[in-house]
Formats: structure tokens, sequence, C-alpha cells
């Protein structure tokens, strides 16, 4: 009788496994759209809050103000690199970094994981088609 119950267990485990990590991949692939079909050049800050929401953090690069957007993972923030460690250890699922130029969006970058692979979606200025990448983790 206790082996029954320890399959059962063994199988409702998996299951709920399976279906994490099938609604991972559902959000990740709709949190991907949503960017390519909202990401747009020009947009002031106003409205990029309007559609992000508040920033998780915000830092600057060369200059630049960028706004981080993530799953709010308890993690030491880099404006200046990937943190791949705080992927690695599971306290973040996606970065999205937002590159203000003269106070307007100019450059969207979507850091996610998938298939236990880090990819990156790039939307640039210029209205150039999307870069979608898997990163190279050394």
């Amino acid at each position: 009788m206790k082996r029954y119950i320890l399959k059962i267990m063994i199988g409702m485990a998996t299951l709920s496994l399976v279906a994490c990590s099938e609604e991972q991949v559902s959000e990740t692939v709709e949190m991907k759209q949503f960017i390519e079909e909202n990401g747009k050049t020009g947009l002031t800050k106003e409205q990029v809050s309007e559609i992000f929401g508040e920033a998780s953090a915000i830092g600057e690069i060369s200059g630049e103000e960028v706004w981080l957007y993530d799953d709010g993972g308890e993690y030491e923030h880099s404006f200046s690199n990937i943190t791949i460690d705080a992927f690695e250890e599971g306290k973040v699922d996606y970065q999205l970094y937002v590159v203000f130029v003269n106070d307007l969006a100019y450059r969207y970058s979507y850091i996610y994981e998938q298939e236990d692979e880090l990819w990156q979606l790039q939307l640039m200025p210029g209205g150039e088609e999307p870069i979608h990448a898997k990163v190279n983790v050394q």
C-alpha cells in the first residue's frame, strides 16, 4: 500500500513539474510577444511606465539611463552585464533592460531562460528587425 501511495505521489509531482515547465514556457513566449509588440523606440519614460509598470531598478550605462524589469527575485542588479548567477540560482526568470537616450526609449533587451539556456531578444532603433540569439555563457 505504501509503495502504491508513493508511486501516486511521484506521478503527481512529475505532472506538477511538467505543468510548471509548460506554464513557464508559455509565460516566456507571451512576455516576448508583449515586448515585441509594445517595446517601441521613441516612447517617453511615462509611456514606458504605463506599458511595463514600475522598474525593479534604475541605473546607468555609458551615461544613459537604464530601467531594469525582472520578476522580483532578490539578487544584486547589474547594468553592465547580464546577471548570469541570478538565472543559475533560480532567483530570476527574466530581465528586461530599457535604455533611454535623451529621455526617450532607445533600445530594449530581454534576457530569458528557455530549455536551460539563456536567450536575448533585442529591439533596436530605426525599425530594424529584432535580434534574437542565444547568450554565450562562458
